[in-house]
């Protein structure tokens, strides 16, 4: 491969095959930047880098960098294998959204924002969902999450929405098709604090902010997830 030449402007052989960026960018930038300059004896560094010339003290010498998604691809204790699953889970989860008429993918009205309460809804079910989740008042949301839906080309693996739980899948759809976004969001408020004796009672009593939940919706939201959820669990062996 080849990069422009940081002095001349002209194309320069990389000859190990690396991936070097130019000198457009300043030194030790990022993102973007393929080589990093450094004013080290480099001749010192010759048997660290075989088979290229030992330069001249004081000479820039120009060290591939590795592009973040090249990164952690060793020694990182399975880091790298761990995200691509994890990612790879959320592909099929929002694969699963859409073949059951849930959401035809991220990019439908409201995608992102969307995913966040199905995601939740679903791990309240059973289904394997290695996220951790904040609350807002739209309700559930994962900053892990938020950044597995920019990275969906590096899925890899992962497991089946509900693991083949027919009758969590079937409560789960039950629970979240047609529903509209506040509804959606109360229905996370309502999976965190279903069980809890009174918990709708001190929802409503809590005073709101931005967002406003009337009582109707609000009470919709927090029975139908306690009777849809209560019904599954009762189903479970």
């Amino acid at each position: 491969m080849s990069c422009d030449d940081p002095v001349r402007g002209a194309p320069l052989a990389a000859p190990w095959g690396e991936t070097w960026g130019t000198a457009a960018h300043a030194s030790g930038a990022w993102p973007g930047l393929g080589v990093r300059e450094s004013p080290v004896n480099a001749g010192s560094l010759a048997a660290l880098l075989a088979g290229r010339p030992s330069l001249a003290i004081g000479t820039p010498l120009r060290v591939p960098v590795v592009p973040p998604a090249q990164q952690g691809l060793a020694g990182d204790g399975g880091a790298a294998a761990r995200q691509a699953e994890r990612v790879g889970t959320l592909a099929r989860f929002i694969d699963y959204l859409g073949a059951n008429g849930i959401m035809d993918g991220l990019g439908a009205p409201r995608g992102h924002h969307r995913l966040h309460k199905y995601a939740y809804i679903a791990k309240g079910l059973g289904t394997r969902m290695d996220y951790d989740f904040d609350f807002l008042e739209t309700g559930a949301f994962s900053v892990k999450l938020a950044a597995d839906a920019f990275r969906l080309d590096e899925a890899a693996g992962g497991a089946e929405p509900f693991a083949g739980d027919a009758q969590a899948s079937a409560a789960f759809l039950e629970l979240v098709r047609g529903k509209e976004k506040k509804w959606l969001q109360l229905a996370t408020f309502a999976v965190r604090e279903r069980g809890r004796e009174g918990a709708l009672e001190d929802f409503m009593a809590v005073p709101q902010g931005i967002i406003k939940y009337d009582a109707k919706t609000t009470r919709s939201a927090f029975e139908e997830v306690g009777k849809i959820m209560g019904m599954a669990a009762e189903a479970v062996p």
